[in-house]
């Protein structure tokens, strides 16, 4: 398969890093006032529990105790418990909440969130950033340095960033007055443009000016996480770089992950169901959690990926959902993660805060300090990967040769759209939805994909054809295009659905005043779209097919294609040979529908077209499942599944097995599988974890 050289290059960087298994740790929250008794037990309990990996946060204010005023010794501490019981420290710095004595805007806060935004800000971390490394840079305990905790924000008109911003602007228009021709603004100079609150407001605004500030602000936090890490690197070249991008629904418009895994060593994520996960129900945590690994793979590419932050504890006060993950949850989660490809798997957190935001919450030790069901359900986990380090010492993730793109664009001109109405379609996270819904089809198939973002996504010839999807994706540039038709013209099979490619990357639609690009490959060019309501069923007579659609349908100009389907009189999809490949293009939104209103019909249509390319996986299910989640892995002639029962009740699944190896549980209850028969029964919320040798 074409990534599995890439997927070879991430499992010999963790060889060369001394992990040849998937690591388990937590957060040891450090605070004043704690002890050396109690460090030292925390550090201990991770050894007891096989869970290799503390991360601490070395907090500025906690360390700045006056302006000219170091001390270190609560850190310290930490640093001597874990060279006593060999743990390793992931080592966050806190550039970004200096101590009160800096000034007002610091005051009442214990730990920030916000990328610096000013140069006296920068200064000051300069100063922070080169004290704390070079205190702790030849510490036997230290592994790796995390750039700040959880970079990512919306964007924030500070002075630094109109100050770069400027500086962008001028670098992509040249002169003032192309700026103000595209802008429809009558600005005096680069330097003369201030934040106008229309940057943020979409809607009836002209779109330049909130396209180029929604972009040039994916750039402005790379930059400044390139900043950090260059200042790392002037006193550390040795150790690893690695960050942790938080609410990755939410703010993946925010985020250049494939550039970020450019700059770091190890790319992460932090993971918090109850604080993240509002596009789901709690029975499908577990479908996002798989999701999530898939992202962080896919942008990564050859640098391993974490999950370094995963909810381990009850939350109380924070979070926006309610919960408290069961040791199901945590085992599963676990697994989910490990076979998906994550190299290291930490926990928020250890042990509870004491007072304030998140005090008496998510901690993994109960309120007396011992270790609470949790802990004790990852520590089983975490020894059997131990166990099992020579298969997953070369091991890497099985996927079928089937990519899902993500359009930042798209992202970004959702942001500005800001529709009046509140229908699914219209907002936000339309296309993250669209996405999600194709995402679910292959789960329910037990088919794992590839996720990518559009523009990093490799076009180059493959040794066996590819298949992608392009769900919803609203916005695609002419370069975007031009790769796709290449790729299809090669003989790979590309399937569109939604309002895919109506807009360029401008907000100009690609079918008013002008040839779309894509008519060729498309076989046809977009007639017109019409309101069909909420819901509609739109027939598909080639596949005997009804697909569920939300608001609109999109009515082709029919040139080279094969109708596919008609909606009274007008053709709603065609297939078109281009090439040595084809395109399937119905541009309706019937992926959105299928998130909505029921994937059946779409995961026929997608069965159909799409087999080719996975019937050459090891395993998957005879029959769709809606709530077992199916990951695979292999390590020379070996492989390994790993499933959960994410539902409410038993399900008995029956496998299509393609190699003839023998079955042995080493996770979950021997007497559910049925080798006979390739058949695996999971009570809820069960995991099973299968090598086959």
């Amino acid at each position: 398969m074409r990534r599995f050289y890439l997927l070879f290059l991430f499992c010999s960087f963790l060889q060369t890093k001394g992990q040849s298994y998937p690591l388990t740790g937590a957060q040891v929250w450090l605070e004043p006032g704690q002890t050396p008794r109690q460090i030292d037990s925390w550090f201990r309990t991770l050894a007891t529990m096989e869970m290799p990996v503390a991360r601490i946060f070395l907090q500025w204010n906690f360390i700045q105790t006056s302006p000219e005023q170091w001390d270190f010794s609560l850190f310290d501490e930490a640093f001597r418990a874990a060279s006593r019981y060999h743990i390793k420290i992931v080592a966050t710095l806190c550039p970004n909440q200096p101590p009160y004595f800096y000034g007002k805007s610091y005051y009442f806060k214990n730990q920030g969130d916000k990328i610096l935004s000013s140069r006296t800000e920068l200064e000051r971390a300069t100063r922070y950033i080169d004290t704390v490394v070079n205190h702790y840079k030849n510490n036997p305990a230290l592994d790796c340095w995390m750039l700040m905790n959880e970079p990512g924000q919306e964007p924030s008109p500070d002075s630094l960033a109109i100050e770069r911003f400027r500086n962008w602007l001028k670098e992509k228009y040249g002169t003032i007055d192309a700026l103000n021709r595209s802008w429809l603004s009558a600005y005096s100079s680069f330097d003369s443009i201030e934040y106008h609150k229309a940057w943020q407001e979409g809607g009836w605004t002209w779109p330049s000016a909130t396209i180029d500030w929604y972009t040039f602000w994916r750039s402005h936090l790379t930059w400044f996480l390139s900043w950090t890490a260059g200042e790392i690197k002037r006193h550390d070249p040795t150790h690893p770089l690695h960050a942790n991008p938080h609410a990755l629904f939410a703010y993946l418009p925010w985020y250049d992950l494939p550039s970020w895994a450019n700059l770091l060593d190890v790319l992460g994520a932090s993971v918090h169901p109850s604080w993240h996960f509002y596009l789901y129900p709690r029975e499908r945590y577990n479908e996002a959690i798989c999701f999530l690994n898939d992202l962080l793979r896919g942008a990564a590419g050859n640098k391993p990926y974490w999950i370094t932050e995963l909810q381990g504890g009850n939350n109380l006060y924070s979070g926006v959902f309610p919960l408290c993950p069961s040791p199901e949850d945590i085992t599963g989660w676990l697994w989910l993660s490990a076979s998906s490809g994550a190299g290291r798997v930490i926990f928020w957190c250890l042990n509870p805060k004491t007072r304030g935001t998140e005090a008496a919450e998510w901690a993994m030790l109960n309120l007396s300090g011992q270790p609470g069901e949790r802990l004790l359900a990852a520590s089983r986990v975490a020894k059997t990967f131990q166990a099992s380090e020579d298969f997953f010492k070369e091991a890497r993730p099985v996927t079928a040769n089937i990519t899902l793109l993500v359009s930042p664009q798209t992202m970004i001109l959702e942001q500005r759209i800001k529709a009046p109405n509140t229908k699914p379609g219209t907002n936000k996270d339309a296309h993250l939805k669209a996405l999600l819904a194709c995402y679910r089809i292959f789960h329910q198939l037990g088919v794992p994909v590839n996720i990518s973002g559009l523009d990093n996504y490799s076009f180059s010839p493959s040794p066996v054809p590819q298949m992608i999807m392009l769900p919803h994706a609203i916005s695609l540039t002419e370069e975007q295009i031009k790769k796709i038709e290449n790729f299809v013209a090669a003989g790979n099979k590309v399937l569109i659905t939604g309002l895919s490619g109506l807009f360029d990357e401008n907000n100009t639609s690609w079918f008013v005043n002008r040839s779309s690009p894509m008519e060729k490959m498309l076989g046809g060019t977009l007639k017109d779209i019409r309101y069909a309501g909420d819901q509609y069923e739109l027939g598909l007579t080639y596949y005997q097919l009804m697909l569920p659609g939300h608001l609109w349908i999109g009515e082709i100009d029919n040139k080279t294609g094969k109708v596919l389907g008609m909606h009274e009189d007008k053709v709603v999809a065609i297939k078109n040979r281009y090439g040595k490949g084809e395109v399937i293009w119905i541009p309706s939104p019937v992926d959105l529908g299928a998130w909505l209103y029921g994937t059946e019909g779409l995961r026929s249509l997608i069965q159909d077209e799409a087999a080719p390319f996975y019937a050459s996986l090891p395993f998957r299910f005879s029959d769709p499942q809606d709530n077992v989640q199916l990951r695979m892995m292999q390590s020379k002639d070996k492989y390994l599944t790993v499933l959960v029962n994410s539902g409410h009740e038993t399900s008995s699944i029956r496998l299509k097995c393609k190699v003839n190896k023998k079955a042995r549980v080493i996770s979950g209850e021997v007497a559910h599988l049925d080798t006979e028969n390739q058949t695996i029964t999971l009570e809820a919320g069960e995991t099973m974890a299968i090598l086959w040798e």
